[in-house]
């Protein structure tokens, strides 16, 4: 029945079977299969700045270390300050991307006037191109 059911199990279709360590290895594979394909879509989520996506995966992952304490992967020594840098310089790569797909010039801009890295800046030149919106 459904209604106990967490998410990773409706995304498993792994209804009815064994939810314990001495699950069968085809069950295991089906879970860390699911497991590689949560990291590719985090990295996507993050990539293009969608936290809320990002959030649902890691709570996703959670509930399969919950049930399967041996597959948790190490924390990251990263710190979370580090982690949200990280997502703030991946969205904005991203849509400097997208810009500069749409309007070079711009795109161009943005590349020569932002500073990134331990802090972020935008310093235009002397004279700015007049933009017309």
């Amino acid at each position: 029945d459904a209604v106990g059911r967490s998410r990773f199990e409706d995304r498993l279709h792994l209804e009815g079977e064994m939810w314990d360590e001495g699950a069968d290895s085809k069950y295991l594979a089906k879970v860390k299969s699911r497991l590689k394909a949560i990291a590719q879509e985090r990295a996507d989520a993050d990539q293009t700045g969608n936290m809320d996506a990002v959030r649902a995966l890691d709570e996703e992952v959670q509930q399969i270390q919950e049930h399967f304490p041996r597959l948790r992967r190490r924390r990251s020594s990263q710190s979370p300050q580090e982690r949200d840098r990280k997502a703030v310089h991946n969205g904005l790569a991203y849509a400097r991307q997208r810009i500069e797909q749409e309007f070079p010039i711009f795109g161009r801009h943005l590349d020569q006037c932002l500073q990134t890295g331990t802090s972020w800046a935008y310093h235009p030149p002397n004279e700015s191109p007049a933009w017309r919106v």
